[in-house]
């Protein structure tokens, strides 16, 4: 209905148009102006308060205060991918808000280490980036899990393969990460205080299907989530194929360009 509705007001307003423009074109022009006007400070209400990017603004702060006071902005650059972690935050209740929190952060600090070690062998790219994909949107799929689901987890994957870290770095970087999602663990526990959520949602009747029973679940309704998936992993594929050949051949250049000399 909500989409008929739309129709109908656009094949309205290009019925209107077309007569207008015929008969006069300065009321088309006028018309066009309105319209567009209209359309472009048209709002929607949502249900969210202003809270919660105030404390996405604070998740990337801490970071940013440890660094200066560390007189180290290694940890504010890296803390502040941590702190993507707070964007699992749901107006749900504060138990989910945790474990939400802390499951997005442990994927986003793994996700990371294995970018780390795809950048010592840039060909597992396409295959790396690829299974993280496939296996990150079926898991959201399944366990209907909302946005972001696994788009940072993938982004600080891709961020990791463009820092060559050596085995002694990889500590203090993860707890550089640390440091960012723990932030943002902190301020989802804050946020769901202030907002007076309450201590455990119900129990919602998928949560307690087996894991299988939910994989069916999910086939039942939309028959075409494998293929959707298959689709957008192959698309990554290619997408970190080309970016390991672009690099191959920046390097083989360089190496020409030395050679030259």
């Amino acid at each position: 209905m909500k989409f008929l509705k739309r129709d109908l007001k656009m094949l309205k307003f290009a019925t209107g148009a077309f007569f207008l423009f015929y008969n006069k074109e300065e009321n088309f022009d006028k018309l066009m102006e309105e319209y567009l006007i209209k359309d472009f400070f048209k709002t929607k209400q949502v249900n969210d308060s202003i809270l919660r990017p105030l404390g996405a603004g604070l998740s990337v702060l801490y970071p940013l205060i440890v660094g200066v006071l560390v007189h180290n902005m290694y940890v504010a650059q890296i803390g502040i991918l941590g702190a993507f972690s707070y964007l699992a935050f749901q107006r749900r209740s504060i138990v989910y808000n945790i474990k939400a929190t802390s499951i997005h952060s442990v994927c986003l600090i793994v996700g990371f280490l294995l970018g780390s070690f795809v950048a010592h062998f840039m060909f597992l790219l396409p295959f790396a980036i690829s299974i993280i994909s496939f296996l990150g949107f079926m898991v959201i799929k399944i366990f209907k899990i909302p946005k972001p689901g696994h788009f940072f987890v993938v982004m600080l994957f891709a961020t990791a393969t463009s820092i060559h870290l050596s085995l002694s770095q990889v500590p203090s970087v993860i707890l550089y990460l640390g440091v960012g999602t723990l932030s943002g663990l902190l301020n989802a526990v804050l946020i769901s205080f202030i907002e007076k959520l309450p201590w455990k949602s119900e129990i919602n009747n998928d949560n307690k299907l087996s894991l299988k029973d939910k994989y069916y679940v999910l086939l039942y309704e939309q028959p075409k989530i494998l293929l959707d998936g298959i689709t957008f992993t192959f698309v990554l594929f290619v997408a970190g194929y080309i970016a390991y050949l672009l690099r191959m051949i920046l390097v083989t250049g360089y190496l020409l360009v030395v050679l030259q000399f």
